[in-house]
């Protein structure tokens, strides 16, 4: 995973994320539970998990499709069925509530091997529960009076459980099922999130803008937010991913900030980790929802830093010097276009340039746009190429009288994309294309002089807008 992508579908702030598996992320607005496809960056499915409530977490199962959802008072367990990357439905098996407020969720096995559902509650309780009919496995009421605003757990085994609590009071409290609390430290305000890292270690973070890990050596603090922190994720390796009011993410080794992530105006609420830890989500106060690439090296903080690729030999002697026309980021390689002709494909992991295809009406021209899944090349003829997946299967139409002058991709649903060109012909033209078809529609414009600068289209596909460079918005139904 390269890339980061951005997701926008609803305009609630969003709540709570996780990954149900590399390819699949869940992530919640209000009460809604929504499924995205995250390599395609399409949205495929939602269902209502709550009416009354706002989703606060959502716990992945191990080692299935299962979600463990909770809000307020209130938990369910969720299937999601998913064939051939759709989202057939989400299936829900077995819901409950509590007399308290349920601040983290987390599966854990019995000695059997069965799955149950343990619940940390807001005054430091620990039920677990059936996960087949939410039936009472085990109860613990906490022994020393507390008052939780945030919760984790570690451990798959029961009688390996530990959970942490976070207190509005700012201390970080750690203890077993049936066994007294520990202290591990604590904040100059209230606890607003926790985890348990790799190491052994515990993050915490707090109204008082720090990221503490607290390990056998004793607390080391984290400084850099300039607003409240919301949020903490372990990435292993050292590596701690922190969210917060500011609207930023920051990735943290140690105690140096390696990266920041900026992602939205205020308050990027929760973040949550792929399985192999390439990847962060984040939701956002604005209802974004952003998928951000790990990279763990160092931060680049000037322009000298930046590491330089270079293409690759053409085949024999070169007519004009080549440099780069266009290039399209994909989440595992870039489809890039040289003004010879050429066009490459350069796959991030193995850092290796691939031939994909040459043609001399790209020489000296060529617009390009995509995203993970299509890469799309206007050319000098009016003609476009659409490159699918990470194969170099590519379709060519003829949509313009003259050259091609604008083209935009946007992924619509899980294999499906809406490109959007313009031509000199006055014409702006909407394709709709999936894996097997290829479907266009065609708007005039008020004048052949305009020139295009976006485009989008309705939710139900029956309104599209096209933006000028001068300002004007022309509408079509």
């Amino acid at each position: 995973m390269s890339l980061g992508l951005e997701l926008r579908h609803r305009r609630l702030p969003g709540s709570a994320v996780a990954f149900v598996s590399d390819r699949l992320l869940a992530a919640a607005n209000g009460g809604s539970l929504a499924i995205y496809d995250v390599p395609a960056q399409a949205h495929m499915c939602s269902h209502a998990a709550f009416d009354h409530a706002r989703i606060h977490g959502i716990a992945a199962h191990p080692a299935d499709t299962r979600v463990l959802v909770f809000g307020a008072k209130c938990w369910t367990v969720l299937r999601i069925h998913a064939a051939d990357r759709q989202c057939v439905r989400i299936e829900r098996l077995c819901s409950g509530a509590r007399s308290d407020w349920i601040k983290a969720a987390h599966w854990v096995q019995d000695r059997s091997g069965r799955w149950l559902v343990a619940l940390a509650l807001a005054h430091g309780q620990i039920h677990v529960l059936s996960a087949d009919d939410g039936s009472a496995h085990t109860e613990d009421a906490c022994s020393e009076p507390c008052i939780a605003y945030a919760a984790a757990f570690s451990g798959r085994a029961l009688d390996d459980l530990r959970v942490c609590v976070g207190t509005v009071f700012g201390d970080v409290l750690v203890r077993r099922v049936h066994a007294a609390p520990a202290r591990v430290g604590g904040h100059d305000g209230a606890v607003f999130g926790v985890a348990f890292l790799d190491n052994g270690a515990i993050a915490s973070v707090s109204d008082d803008r720090a990221v503490r890990v607290w390990g056998a050596g004793g607390d080391t603090a984290l400084f850099g937010h300039r607003a409240r922190v919301w949020a903490c994720v372990d990435l292993g390796g050292g590596l701690l991913v922190s969210a917060s009011e500011d609207g930023t993410c920051r990735l943290w080794r140690g105690a140096e900030t390696v990266d920041v992530w900026a992602q939205c105006a205020k308050n990027v609420w929760a973040v949550a980790a792929s399985p192999d830890r390439r990847a962060v989500a984040a939701v956002g106060g604005d209802g974004s929802l952003c998928v951000w690439p790990v990279r763990a090296g160092r931060r680049i903080e000037t322009l000298d830093e930046l590491q330089g690729v270079a293409l690759p030999e053409p085949n024999g002697e070169p007519r004009v010097p080549e440099f780069t026309r266009g290039f399209a980021l994909g989440w595992d390689a870039a489809l890039l276009v040289a003004n010879s002709g050429r066009v490459l494909r350069y796959e991030y992991e193995r850092a290796a340039w691939l031939p994909v295809w040459e043609d001399p009406v790209l020489r000296g021209y060529a617009m390009v746009a995509g995203c993970a899944g299509l890469a799309a090349v206007g050319m000098r003829d009016g003609s476009l190429v659409l490159f699918l997946g990470d194969s170099n299967q590519r379709r060519r139409a003829q949509l313009h009288a003259d050259a091609v002058h604008w083209v935009s991709v946007a992924p619509r649903n899980a294999g499906v994309f809406d490109v959007f060109t313009a031509g000199e012909d006055g014409q702006v033209v909407w394709s709709r294309v999936t894996g097997d078809s290829w479907h266009v529609a065609r708007v005039e414009l008020p004048s052949a002089r305009t020139r295009v600068a976006s485009a989008a289209v309705s939710g139900d596909g029956r309104w599209l807008a096209v933006g000028s460079a001068t300002g004007g918005v022309y509408v079509y139904a």
